[in-house]
């Protein structure tokens, strides 16, 4: 699954040049309004994109061209807020001791936009968009997260968590000033596993169903909508 992520990012970002060369040699001056937009969500700390995580977010999209823009993300995944509470209500093991979670993961994430309009003849009559206007944009990510189960003093005992999702968003973005504002939806591919180990020989696999996760988790249609807020220079 990594593998064939990374290698669908590289083709995607071999393309974004292949496009920002033909675009520069027909139009040497980009008077872009904007041509750096730096972003995330701060309620994503609240909930990540894996169920029991926080995620700390940070997105950059450059304007590639004249109505293109290139957009890699990075997100670090730790305990949710949930979690937490749920663990401080319920931290005795049968054993009678302490037992605590602890969250480590990541998502990386990439898309590429094609910006068709603008939101207005007012908005800017020129004719370079990105990033700025609605769009239409395909969107690969891949998140992963392991919560550690503390028994005796030691995290040996752990489940992890992937997600790889392919998609289609449309969007637009706007901007108040120098504030981004950058809302989405679409419609893709998504695979979600769940593995538990106890030890080195103790590896199963996890219906996330087990969990109390609804049944369209374990499904392959994936659904995004959502926003991102930053600021472009």
């Amino acid at each position: 699954m990594r593998v064939k992520f990374f290698i669908l990012v590289v083709l995607f970002f071999a393309y974004s040049y292949a496009k920002a060369q033909e675009e520069e040699s027909s139009h040497p001056y980009s008077p872009h309004k904007v041509r750096t937009v730096i972003k995330g969500n701060p309620f994503s700390m609240l909930v990540g994109v894996i169920p029991l995580t926080s995620e700390f977010r940070l997105i950059t999209e450059y304007a590639v061209s004249k109505n293109q823009s290139t957009q890699i993300g990075f997100s670090y995944l730790g305990k949710s807020p949930f979690l937490a509470i749920i663990e401080s209500g319920n931290n005795i093991n049968n054993n009678g001791f302490d037992q605590k979670l602890k969250v480590q993961g990541y998502r990386v994430q990439a898309s590429h936009k094609f910006y068709f309009s603008q939101f207005g003849d007012n908005f800017n009559n020129s004719d370079f968009l990105a990033p700025q206007g609605f769009y239409v944009s395909p969107h690969i990510s891949y998140s992963t997260a392991k919560i550690y189960m503390q028994y005796f003093q030691v995290y040996d005992i752990w489940i992890r968590a992937t997600q790889f999702n392919a998609n289609i968003l449309i969007g637009g973005q706007l901007f108040l000033g120098k504030v981004a504002i950058d809302m989405f939806t679409g419609l893709g591919y998504k695979k979600n596993e769940w593995v538990e180990r106890y030890s080195q020989t103790q590896i199963t696999i996890i219906d996330p169903l087990d969990l109390g996760l609804p049944p369209t988790y374990n499904g392959s249609l994936k659904f995004s909508l959502g926003f991102n807020i930053g600021y472009g220079f």
